[in-house]
């Protein structure tokens, strides 16, 4: 018999130590659309000859394990947990920044078997290599957490002493309700956003070691942020912005109720990439019965220190306010 997708359970709990499964872990279940969490073989070929002019072996030599949770936007702690995973860093009242800690996760993956035994895969020493939010008008806001880690462990029954924390199913957030978008710092209320997304990048690196199967340790690697997002044409201040390499910010709030503007009347995060350049900003007319608009392509930059490293605002913020 088949295992049907809609049984599977996917949660996870931050590392101590990295590639380490805590005792008795306290597990956070997630909400996700789909996901591709697997360990990724290195195979060669045997190049022994013979005179049979045939493959003798093929050899496993490393791996890892690589795959993405995606998910729809909604306030919910476990996306909060790995949202500081991806910004490298912890929330400080009620706020989060670009930081420089590497944290590590044990995801698992429950499978029940029909007529069999349930199969749990965890996946240790897993980091947020990838995090992409995506905005497009009449849907969901969606995103998706990419990730590097050790060789699976494959079991038939739960850790010993594990919980499971249940999200808490706030609303998912939508298009129709991201509010508060500003360019420069000004609100862009006389813009038509039909795309808005970004990618954060932290470029890890995956150390390989004799004697270990998969990466013995990641190593962080520079934070890139690029941002997209389409505006209807009405007037050439974006492509002056790029021809002029002239510095500018993004900013946006993604709701969870359509009762917007009232911090004691619902959860939303605010956005913010401080400092921006624009690095492309095609303007054409792509076919008949269509829309000129700005395609605008944007490099997130460092904001300038104030006073030392740690005090600088990181070139992507993000602020919580529960309901």
């Amino acid at each position: 018999m088949s295992t049907s997708t809609d049984l599977v359970q996917v949660s996870f709990v931050p590392e101590v130590i990295y590639g380490t499964t805590p005792t008795t872990p306290q597990f956070e279940l997630v909400r996700m659309t789909g996901e591709g969490s697997a360990f990724a073989p290195t195979t060669t070929k045997s190049n022994e000859i013979n005179p049979y002019r045939q493959v003798t072996d093929s050899i496993l030599t490393g791996g890892q394990v690589t795959g993405d949770i995606n998910f729809e936007l909604a306030y919910e702690s476990w996306f909060e947990t790995l949202l500081a995973g991806a910004l490298c860093n912890d929330w400080s009242s009620d706020f989060l920044k670009i930081g420089l800690e590497l944290k590590s996760f044990t995801i698992e993956k429950k499978i029940p078997v029909p007529g069999g035994i349930t199969q749990y895969h965890r996946f240790t020493g897993c980091v947020v290599s990838q995090l992409s939010i995506d905005i497009k008008p009449g849907s969901p806001i969606t995103g998706k957490f990419t990730f590097l880690g050790k060789a699976p462990v494959i079991d038939t029954a739960p850790l010993a002493g594990a919980s499971y924390g249940q999200p808490a199913l706030n609303p998912v957030m939508t298009a129709p309700r991201v509010v508060g978008i500003e360019l420069g710092g000004i609100p862009a209320v006389g813009k038509c956003f039909n795309a808005l997304s970004f990618t954060l990048n932290n470029n890890d690196r995956a150390i390989e070691c004799i004697g270990t199967l998969g990466p013995r340790e990641t190593v962080l690697g520079r934070a890139e942020i690029q941002t997209q997002f389409s505006v209807l044409f009405n007037d050439s201040d974006l492509l002056e912005l790029l021809i002029n390499q002239t510095e500018t910010s993004l900013s946006f709030e993604t709701d969870d109720t359509s009762d917007v503007g009232s911090p004691s009347g619902h959860n939303y995060y605010v956005w913010t990439l401080p400092r921006v350049k624009l690095t492309a900003n095609p303007i054409v007319a792509g076919g008949t019965n269509q829309d000129v608009v700005n395609n605008v392509t944007a490099e997130a930059l460092m904001p300038a220190l104030t006073g030392s490293p740690l005090d600088t605002l990181g070139s992507l913020t993000v602020s919580r306010y529960p309901r």
